[in-house]
């Protein structure tokens, strides 16, 4: 189950990647949207939502990445037994190619989502670590030290999962990390077997 906040969340980013879908009348790459320019507000509101639906592997999580102008990369569901990888990219004006790299992975009667954003902000004038601590949800604190500012939270439980977020912003690069841990669907119980007859 979502919570209203993740939903919020990702209907804003849906708002946020329409310019992506827009074409610029003199590009050169007609086949190609433009990358669309974006605030800090924006985009720490898109990745967020984005990496945190792939995290809990919510229902339809890559066909909304999809349609949120980000691209799976080749090793984007490639698995072996209780693991899954998932990995995407999308393209900003002024921050280049931004990815977003996690695995999921099963464990008896728990599964672990994992998911990562990376970014880089050269000059420093698009992305502002405020925007991302005061998303909804979030509890935690922040920290800076020297040209480096840092973040741990966690996030309201949503149904079965817990979720947590570490990031950092250091000298214009950005990661942040999403951790999920979810509860497997509880399963119908079987019916009591009748005990075992015993010889007299």
């Amino acid at each position: 189950m979502r919570g209203p906040a993740l939903v919020t969340l990702l209907a804003a980013a849906a708002l946020v990647a329409a310019p992506a879908l827009a074409q610029g009348k003199g590009d050169k790459n007609p086949g190609k949207p433009a990358a669309p320019s974006i605030s800090s507000s924006e985009f720490m509101t898109e990745t967020f939502a984005v990496c945190a639906n792939l995290a809990i592997d919510g229902e339809g999580a890559g066909d909304k990445a999809v349609a949120a102008g980000w691209e799976p990369d080749s090793d984007n569901g490639d698995s072996a037994p209780f693991y899954r990888i998932i990995s995407y990219t999308k393209s900003f004006e002024g921050l280049g190619e931004v990815t977003i790299w996690g695995t999921i992975e099963q464990y008896p009667g728990k599964t672990m989502g994992y998911c990562r954003v990376e970014a880089s902000d050269e000059d420093g004038s698009i992305l502002d670590f405020d925007d991302l601590a005061n998303l909804p949800d979030m509890t935690g604190s922040t920290q800076t030290d020297g040209d480096g500012t840092y973040g741990a939270w966690s996030v309201r439980a949503r149904g079965t999962t817990q979720m947590f977020a570490i990031a950092e912003l250091y000298d214009g690069e950005f990661q942040l990390e999403i951790n999920t841990l979810i509860d497997a669907a509880p399963t119908e119980p079987a019916d009591a077997a009748a005990p075992a007859k015993t010889e007299d």
